[in-house]
């Protein structure tokens, strides 16, 4: 896996549920560790459009299937 841009506003959302002790820095690393744990998780990338545009790819977290009966 490369590296993963977390949104600051995710990072915001996430800070306003945490307890007070929580730095961004560790509300960062908790977010990484959370998607890296993620059973199935894929990273695409992304590729160069243009020499102004690159695509900044997409995490992909597959979600757990109910068994059929």
């Amino acid at each position: 896996m490369t590296d993963i841009t977390i949104p600051p506003e995710a990072l915001r959302a996430m800070m306003a549920k945490l307890p007070p002790f929580f730095s961004e820095s560790m509300a960062r690393a908790a977010c990484l560790a959370m998607l890296n744990a993620w059973p199935g998780m894929e990273y695409d990338p992304g590729a160069l459009v243009t020499d102004a545009y690159r695509d900044p790819g997409k995490i992909i977290l597959p979600l757990p299937q109910e068994p059929r009966t």
